[in-house]
């Protein structure tokens, strides 16, 4: 095995000025369960020798005196190319031979395994922390006390375990320093306080659910600046929910935004596209779009859009279609009767407003089974429109106010994009993001790219994805923003 040492002393000056990022790391989570061993050994296996909990300074360390390794173990999920900030306290009271700390094995930038501890008796409780690099995406064990054949005693806890590249990116280059100084802050007898276990907080970690309120938040802020007027979301997935409300009118303005957006318009007027998966459930998914219709492209060029449903007799569809004149229109349906009846609804909506081009004094004849339904025309650049905005060329009821669905997953697209830079950077799936009704079967441990996210969200209307992507982007979203 090729392991490697490394330490940092805590009598080292560290400096406690925060880095350029200037960002804060409270609501970064530990990737250790029971991390600082405030239930005993929950979540841990003891792997060899004997080892017991004891309480310093209201603190539980994990404690082992013996001749031979005595260790613990916990399995964690590495993720290819992401970098961790190890950390933990240490205190060697008797040292014959071996090292106490910390040993994670995989393929690793420091080889097989790293190895992060002391090989010295320590003049009482000492940090030690490191930085390491995952080469592949693996379910390994970390082991943590006396490591190596080891021959002593010592009490250790406070573990910290944080993948740095889930917020600074697959690329950042912080340094140990750089991760204290916004770790952790002293107080006036100097010690070390840690903000990365609940229990020991000076401010409070924020949850998902949390991030996701304020993607939330976000979507709805958006809204605004798109003066959508009419339009309250109340999650980023779109499933049915008290107040969760808006209008065809709206839902034109949110899709006159995206037709605007180059690489919105590169996914959502896809047809096919294929997902690899990467994590314990490995497998590609051929996804395709349910808004491409034979109904619309019979006459007119499916350039993008996306549908929804309430149930079998509630549907709704926003379209951006090109006639063979090269007019573009947008237009969108809510409340249609079935899944065929809300294309057919657009397509007469598209009718009438090419008619209207010609003569705006036309009245049309047709009959919608929708509740409400809008169309116009774009000229130029859809974003030329952001201030002035067009007027429909033709609606019924558009300011009626009824449920958006799926619909919603254009926002959320629009924010994924507005927030993360590199659309193949990757993030995973939890168990939480788990959500009932459309999309393929996600599985918590799915690993996929955010260009990904975008195809699973607008072409099969993945209700899992919008879910993790609202906490995922919602995390970003607080870290820019800081707490307040």
């Amino acid at each position: 095995m090729n392991n490697q040492l490394r330490a940092s002393k805590n009598n080292e000056k560290l400096n406690f000025e925060k880095p350029k990022e200037q960002i804060s790391l409270y609501f970064l989570r530990n990737c250790i369960e029971n991390a600082w061993f405030e239930n005993d050994l929950d979540k841990w296996e003891v792997n060899s020798g004997q080892v017991a909990i004891e309480s310093f300074c209201q603190k539980n360390y994990l404690t082992v005196d013996s001749i031979v390794s005595s260790q613990v173990k916990q399995r964690i999920h590495l993720k290819k190319g992401h970098t961790y900030y190890l950390s933990f306290m240490v205190n060697v009271t008797r040292y014959v031979r071996g090292a106490f700390g910390v040993k994670v094995y995989g393929n690793l930038d420091a080889g097989t395994s790293v190895l992060v501890g002391k090989m010295e008796t320590t003049n009482g409780f000492e940090r030690v922390s490191s930085i390491f690099k995952a080469n592949e995406d693996s379910n390994t064990f970390i082991y943590v006390g006396s490591i190596d054949s080891a021959n002593g005693a010592s009490q250790l806890g406070q573990l910290t375990l944080i993948d740095l590249s889930d917020f600074f990116g697959i690329n950042n280059d912080l340094s140990t320093v750089d991760v204290e100084s916004l770790l952790f802050k002293s107080n006036a007898t100097g010690n070390f306080i840690s903000l990365t276990s609940d229990q020991q907080l000076g401010y409070p970690l924020l949850s998902d659910e949390s991030c996701i309120q304020q993607f939330i938040d976000a979507m709805n802020e958006k809204s605004r600046l798109l003066s959508m007027t009419k339009t309250i979301f109340k999650n980023s997935h779109g499933l049915v929910a008290d107040g969760q409300v808006s209008t065809s009118r709206d839902m034109l303005l949110l899709a006159l935004q995206a037709a605007g957006t180059e690489n919105l318009l590169k996914v959502w007027g896809a047809k096919n596209y294929t997902v690899s998966i990467e994590g314990p459930h490995a497998r590609e998914l051929k996804l395709r779009s349910l808004v491409a219709s034979p109904l619309i492209e019979e006459e007119y060029t499916f350039l993008g859009g996306k549908t929804g449903t309430v149930n079998a007799k509630k549907t709704n569809v926003l379209l951006l279609l090109a006639d063979k004149a090269s007019n573009l229109f947008l237009t969108t349906v809510m409340g249609a009767t079935s899944n065929e009846n809300r294309f057919i609804d657009a397509r007469k909506l598209v009718k009438i407003a090419q008619k209207r081009l010609s003569n705006p004094s036309y009245q049309p004849d047709e009959k919608l089974s929708a509740v409400s339904g809008s169309v116009l025309a774009i000229t130029g650049h859809p974003l030329f429109w952001a201030n002035a905005l067009p007027p429909s060329l033709y609606e019924i009821n558009e300011n009626e106010q009824l449920a958006p669905v799926s619909l919603n997953k254009v926002m959320t697209a629009l924010l994924l994009l507005e927030h993360v830079v590199n659309l193949h950077e990757t993030f995973t799936f939890k168990e939480s993001d788990i959500t009932r009704g459309s999309g393929p079967q996600m599985y918590a441990g799915d690993t996929i790219s955010f260009l990904d996210a975008l195809y699973l969200m607008l072409l099969p209307s993945s209700n899992s994805t919008a879910t993790a992507v609202g906490r995922v982007v919602g995390r970003r979203m607080i870290a820019v923003r800081g707490i307040h």
